[in-house]
């Protein structure tokens, strides 16, 4: 591959990339009793080319693992982009193109708006962001999830009704969003976001499994009691963001506000009240399993020499569900504070925030929980001296049925110095943590001390030694541990690091051995290996684990 590429990069065409594949085994001993088997091997395999064609560099990705030993494509992952960087400065000649486009994507893409709207879902389809003068535009459209049939065990014995190749079944979902306004992303803005999910109810025969046996029928008591059913959704969501920077982004404030509509199960009849003006049905068609709500954030901030404040206020409706923010927690209301300050130039830093953030009752949770947070952190480093770092962190939950609170408080402390040939980096880290909750309580903490070397050959080492407890009750526990940890480079490109660690507590003990070796294959590749080898005991017996890894990797 790197020879084609020489070839290439004097003609119109020119390729360059990198690809790599790596690969795990695991071998336990004995095998437990609650598990299959042995692990299974876990291969990963990249390619990542760059196609330039008269100077337009476009980028692909194609990305295949292994998924229970056998290889495939978790979701269709190659993709196709284009760095906008690359394109302003080897296409000048395109104008206001190649200044405006922002990001351009094909395949499987992860378009990232707004917390709110569209952040952290995957579709097979495109993405594009322009910035033309003052205005500004993306979209992206594609399939979010493929229509998946389970698999039907009907009729097949128990133990292979269990087996792990089970499929939950689900529908393909198409997901539409675009946004539009202006200014530029970075700097004072206002857009308009809007999204539309949809999943087609006959994308697939069989809307619900067993979840016990992985069967589709439901011939006994048991079986219908397991019986779990998919159901396909629609889902509308529109957002607001305004973003203002002034006095050259000393002054910030960003905000955002979103409304969802989402359909559980579009397959139920729709709700019709007989008014011609109602424009709520006519838009977006609901039926008895419809839940709609809507959400906002609001985060000023002011920068000054040295200090950075900040606040930020915020609610999630606990009916506000957008399919294109998988990870969104709905139900919440929160506000806090901060600073951050940095004092006699770097030398001291001090901060502190504050949270607060009521989790409300939802369809998914059944009672209200208060949390409490905040943090304190004190950074002390001067020149010739020790530096310094403590922090200290509470939080308190309070709900109707449970009382925790949780204290956290961290103290480390090195300095760096050389003798003749050597450099020396003394440290010290200790770490504290005391919970309580409705009525009893533990107290944890360790102390670490580490110590590391550097010659002025090609040699290192790296040695820490600790002590630790665990205080719940009367019951006292006591742990230590110790590592070492030397590294070499031999012929200026074999690359060496061997890891020995213990850990003791009562009633058992960890030893853990690694080397992991890195290396050039000719002027082709770069390999790795690992071997990791551990031992476990404590009052339930032993266990042995061997780890084996490895990888090529290329780049031209």
């Amino acid at each position: 591959m790197p020879l084609v590429a020489v070839g290439l990069k004097f003609g119109p065409v020119g390729l360059s990339g990198r690809v790599c594949a790596t690969g795990e085994q695991s071998i336990v001993a004995p095998v437990q009793a609650d598990t299959l088997g042995q692990p299974r091997p876990g291969l990963t395999f990249r390619f990542c080319p760059t196609l330039s064609f008269w100077g337009f560099p476009v980028s692909f990705e194609l990305r295949l693992e292994t998924i229970r030993g056998v290889l495939r494509k978790p979701f269709d992952l190659l993709g196709l982009s284009v760095d906008p960087s690359l394109l302003k400065l080897k296409l000048p000649s395109l104008g206001w193109l190649a200044g405006s486009l922002k990001g351009f994507e094909l395949g499987s893409c992860s378009p990232k708006w707004t917390p709110l709207t569209l952040s952290g879902a995957t579709i097979w389809g495109g993405a594009i962001e322009l910035d033309p003068g003052p205005f500004y535009a993306a979209a992206a459209v594609g399939q979010a999830r493929h229509a998946v049939e389970g698999r039907d065990f009907t009729g097949l014995p128990d133990s292979l009704a269990h087996a792990p190749d089970s499929v939950t079944p689900s529908y393909q979902r198409m997901l539409y969003a675009g946004r539009l306004g202006c200014g530029k992303k970075e700097d004072s803005h206002f857009y308009l976001t809007g999204m539309y999910v949809y999943d087609d109810p006959l994308s697939i025969r069989h809307s619900w499994y067993n979840r016990t046996t992985g069967r589709f029928d439901c011939s006994t008591p048991a079986d219908c009691s397991a019986r779990v059913e998919v159901r396909p959704a629609e889902n509308y969501v529109g957002g607001a963001e305004l973003n203002l920077s002034l006095l050259d982004g000393r002054v910030r404030l960003e905000s955002e506000l979103a409304g969802a509509v989402l359909t559980p199960d579009n397959r139920l009849p729709k709700v019709c009240s007989g008014s011609e003006l109602d424009i709520y049905e006519d838009v977006f068609r609901p039926n008895a399993s419809t839940l709609a709500d809507y959400s906002f954030r609001v985060r000023p901030s002011l920068g000054l020499p040295g200090v950075s404040v900040y606040g930020e206020v915020g609610r999630v409706g606990a009916r506000h569900f957008s399919l294109g923010a998988p990870e969104l927690r709905t139900g919440l209301f929160t506000f806090g504070a901060g600073f951050d300050a940095e004092l006699s130039r770097g030398q001291v830093s001090v901060s502190a925030s504050y949270e607060h953030e009521d989790d409300s009752p939802s369809v998914l949770k059944a009672q209200m929980t208060t949390f409490h947070s905040g943090s304190a952190g004190l950074g002390l480093s001067f020149a010739g001296l020790p530096f310094f770092r403590l922090g200290y962190s509470p939080r308190f939950l309070r709900s109707a049925s449970s009382k925790e609170d949780r204290h956290d408080a961290t103290l480390g402390a090195g300095y760096r110095f050389r003798t003749g040939a050597v450099c020396h980096s003394p440290g010290l880290s200790t770490t504290w943590q005391h919970n309580s909750s409705s009525g009893s309580g533990s107290t944890e903490a360790d102390v670490t001390l580490s110590h590391s070397l550097g010659f002025s050959f090609p040699l290192s080492l790296a040695v820490s030694a600790g002590y630790g407890w665990q205080k719940t009750g009367g019951d006292f526990r006591p742990r230590y541990q110790a590592s070492v940890s030397p590294s070499c480079t031999a012929f200026r490109v074999w690359k060496n690091t061997l890891t020995y660690r213990l850990q003791t507590e009562t009633g058992g003990a960890n030893h853990t051995v690694g080397l992991v070796t890195t290396f050039p294959v000719w002027k082709l590749a770069d390999a790795n290996l690992s071997v990791k080898q551990k031992f476990s005991r404590d009052e339930n017996g032993s266990l042995h684990e061997l780890k084996l890894g490895g990888g090529l990797s290329t780049s031209w």
